[in-house]
């Protein structure tokens, strides 16, 4: 067992005047790091914190329900200095190993007994980094992470290949109710 301070470190790297407005991100729990709305974006952005490539950002009030995730792009972007940004030692730990532990029951657990707040539950990096984990070698780590992302790819392709049936049934049901399709062996029968 291992605590994620051991592994990972917090980022306080502020933007300064370095980026630009259409670099600022936020975290939603469905979709991870996306453009923030522009009339959420402070009109200052120098005291914005710099994310790096598969580093993670959470809001502190947000994270027990999920909402935290990894940098997917090939380059630096800023988030709201509300959040909390830290990387993995990847020496230590694989951030993509880190990506798939968030998602497990034990990752929900801690969620849910590391909070403090009565009205809003929040969790700074330092109560998060006592997140305790089994933690393998690097190259079991990686074996796990690509048995993880292909189940990832299969179930997306499963989602889109039901979405489509979906919507495929949706029109052929219209189509038989309306009457502008009729089905031939019906018309057979005696």
């Amino acid at each position: 067992m291992i605590a994620l301070s051991e592994v990972t470190r917090q980022l306080t790297d502020r933007n300064g005047a370095r980026f630009d407005r259409d670099l600022v991100m936020g975290v939603t729990k469905a979709e991870g790091i996306v453009p923030m709305r522009e009339h959420v974006v402070a009109e200052d952005i120098n005291r914005y914190l710099v994310l790096p490539p598969n580093g993670f950002a959470y809001n502190p009030m947000r994270i027990n329900i999920g909402s935290i995730a990894m940098s997917e792009h090939e380059h630096d972007v800023i988030v709201s200095p509300d959040y909390v940004v830290f990387a993995c030692k990847e020496d230590k730990l694989h951030p993509r190993f880190l990506n798939h532990l968030r998602r497990t029951k034990a990752w929900a657990d801690f969620m849910t007994i590391a909070g403090n707040g009565s009205v809003r539950v929040r969790i700074y990096y330092a109560s998060l980094a006592e997140f305790e984990f089994h933690l393998p070698p690097l190259d079991e780590q990686r074996a796990i992470i690509e048995v993880l992302d292909d189940a990832e790819r299969e179930i997306a392709a499963l989602e889109a290949e039901r979405a489509a049936l979906a919507k495929q049934r949706d029109a052929l049901a219209t189509e038989l109710l309306t009457g502008r399709l009729r089905v031939p062996q019906a018309e057979a029968a005696p």
